[in-house]
């Protein structure tokens, strides 16, 4: 025989543990680290853009900067793993703002300082 109370029941428990108009705690937010950040604020920028200018999927992307598609979700995964002349094809490609350049080098040079 089940002994354990009813969701309904559970539920009762636990507003009756606080107080009403009594602040409860709550669990303090995770902060991302920079190389999320820095791949986050990629991601978006690429994907945000590919629909924009006729790319699909991160395929016909890889064929128009003439790499790999394993090369390139190899790099999606790493933003700071492109080197100069690939950045610079993908912003052209994908008609990166100077907002969005500034954005994507900014959190690069701050995973790479130690």
């Amino acid at each position: 025989m089940d002994t354990s109370p009813c969701r309904a029941g559970k539920h009762r428990e636990l507003l009756n543990r606080y107080e009403v108009g009594k602040e409860v705690k709550q669990m303090p937010k995770i902060k991302k680290l920079p190389e999320q950040e820095t791949k986050c604020i990629f991601e978006s920028c690429v994907k945000g853009n590919m629909p924009l200018y006729g790319y699909r999927n991160l395929s016909n992307l890889a064929k128009s900067l003439h790499i790999g598609k394993t090369t390139l979700y190899e790099k999606m995964s790493s933003p700071y793993k492109f080197d100069l002349g690939e950045f610079t094809l993908l912003a052209r490609t994908l008609h990166f703002s100077d907002t969005q350049i500034l954005s994507i080098i900014k959190g690069t040079l701050e995973r790479s300082q130690p």
